[in-house]
């Protein structure tokens, strides 16, 4: 990520990563969440969920790559709500290398 877009990281949240399983309830099983500089922005996008249903989108947050980031993944804002995730876009630089991710809430 370019030192000009860095600069704009100026939020944190809480990122846990899904570990692949799940509890006989259906909670997805997290790692410890680890903390992560961020952009959020609250922002209201159409988009195409995971599940090929059209949603509107309530926020985005970019994280600085590279880091993987999956709709069973949890993310925790800066005022402490856990909102599902909608989709995850990946954006990579001009070398292919990822640059940072983008999530929607």
């Amino acid at each position: 990520m370019r030192r000009a877009l860095r600069k704009l990281l100026t939020d944190t949240v809480q990122h846990a990563s899904h570990l692949g399983t799940y509890s006989s309830q259906g909670a997805a099983a997290l790692e410890v969440a680890v903390e992560r500089k961020a952009r959020v922005e609250d922002t209201r996008r159409l988009i195409l969920a995971r599940d090929g249903t059209q949603q509107v989108t309530r926020a985005v947050v970019f994280i600085e790559g590279p880091v993987i980031v999956t709709v069973d993944d949890q993310i925790t804002l800066p005022d402490d709500t856990t909102p599902p995730i909608i989709a995850v876009n990946t954006v990579k630089d001009i070398n292919g290398a990822v640059s940072h991710v983008e999530v929607y809430f």
